[in-house]
């Protein structure tokens, strides 16, 4: 457990870094389930924007 929560962080914090135009932001963690609160991405998911 203890590999997984430190694995999420420094992923955590690489994605807090990132900037760029073409990518959606990372708004917020949550620890506990070990998710990510994201940018809403206007065109919606990757998967339907390559299946049009």
């Amino acid at each position: 457990a203890l590999n997984a929560y430190m694995s999420y962080r420094q992923e955590t914090m690489t994605l807090a870094r990132l900037r760029h135009p073409c990518l959606i932001s990372l708004i917020g963690a949550y620890v506990l389930s070990l998710s990510y609160v994201m940018e809403l991405s206007p065109l919606g998911s990757l998967r339907s924007v390559i299946d049009e």
